[in-house]
């Protein structure tokens, strides 16, 4: 009359859950939950110092070049041309590098405009309002094109670094990002009162390499992630 025995219980220790037969095993390397989490604030940081220094700079040039040009004696054209060109060709770059980072990929195009950036921005200072209206008018409009480049990409970057919350990436990067534009203006006005504006201008290139570096460095990340959720090869 004795009731079904219970079989005792277990003194081994659990196991983890077989998977199922055919699911995909992760693979070796694969980076885990708080390491993707902290690789992609840190991407975000980057693209966010990034859109700082892309602020600095283009506040900074918006604002003063006209002022260089009509301080020139011998400049050939007129700072509302320059300024005109520079403007109106950044919704052209924003075109430009939406459709290129479809087809090449997203930061090889923001590295490549800010590397082409830098350089642009040293031939127009190196040119000066006193070479042909055609060259500084060409340069001036391809920095504002470059400039424009970076916009759009610069966002979808964001976004895909940090995807739990992609309105606030791409608040950061459009709110904080625009943070020292008015601070690098300041800057540059106070040094151009003490050194000459030629020479204030020609410390945007400090923001303009900070800004190469950290798009390199986030280019770095995401090459080492993608690497490491592949696994590695078979041989």
């Amino acid at each position: 009359g004795a009731g079904p025995r219970t079989a005792p219980p277990s003194t081994k220790p659990a196991t983890a859950a077989r998977a199922a037969p055919g699911a995909p095993l992760p693979a070796a390397g694969a980076p885990t939950t708080a390491t993707a989490a902290a690789t992609g604030a840190l991407a975000l940081a980057l693209i966010v110092l990034f859109a700082m220094t892309r602020a600095w700079y283009q506040v900074s040039l918006t604002t003063y070049l006209p002022l260089w040009i009509a301080a020139h004696d011998g400049a050939r054209i007129g700072p509302a041309q320059a300024l005109f060109v520079l403007v109106g060709s950044l919704p052209a770059g924003s075109l430009l590098g939406g459709a290129l980072s479809d087809r090449a990929g997203r930061w090889p195009v923001v590295l490549a405009a800010a590397a082409l950036l830098a350089a642009a921005n040293g031939a127009l200072l190196a040119a000066g309002p006193g070479a042909h209206p055609a060259a500084v008018l060409a340069l001036t409009g391809a920095i504002g094109c470059l400039i424009g480049m970076t916009y759009p990409v610069a966002i979808i970057m964001a976004q895909e670094a940090w995807p739990r919350d992609v309105g606030l990436a791409g608040g950061l990067v459009m709110g904080l990002g625009w943070l020292p534009g008015g601070v690098g203006a300041s800057v540059v006005g106070a040094l151009a009162d003490h050194a000459g504006l030629e020479r204030a201008l020609a410390t945007l290139t400090v923001p303009l390499l900070a800004g190469v570096a950290a798009l390199a460095a986030y280019a770095a990340i995401t090459r080492t992630t993608a690497r490491r959720r592949a696994g590695p090869r078979v041989l």
